[in-house]
């Protein structure tokens, strides 16, 4: 099972369970704060251990400045954690799940990923 992590929608959070035979998705709306025990109740919800996953995507270079830090920083740590392959794209599909479960399959583990933003951060 491969995971994706898309922050792209304002105070929104999307993850994506997927393989070459089913994919589940969650949408929920949510504070950067709330991604991580909100992808965890998600993985439980779906029975899913971390151990299962094989790989993440996480969506850069769209969304707000700490939506999209805090998912690459949730990327990084379980990809260093699980010693899974990382992969950022730009948009993410489930149209091109074959052409993603591939790349993730050729990227080499204990590699990072960096967060790309679409603008300067607005810090008041």
């Amino acid at each position: 099972m491969f995971l994706a992590i898309d922050p792209s929608d304002d105070n929104k959070i999307s993850y994506y369970l997927f393989d070459d035979q089913k994919e589940i998705s969650l949408t929920k709306q949510a504070k950067s704060s709330d991604f991580l025990s909100v992808l965890v109740d998600f993985l439980s919800e779906q029975n899913i251990e971390l151990q299962e996953i094989l790989g993440i995507v996480v969506v850069v270079g769209q969304g707000r400045f700490t939506s999209t830090r805090i998912a690459t920083v949730i990327g990084n740590l379980f990809g260093f954690d699980l010693k899974i392959p990382l992969l950022s794209l730009e948009k993410f599909s489930l149209k091109n799940k074959k052409q993603i479960i591939e790349q993730l399959e050729n990227t080499p583990k204990n590699k990072y990923i960096s967060a790309r933003y679409s603008g300067e951060p607005n810090i008041n």
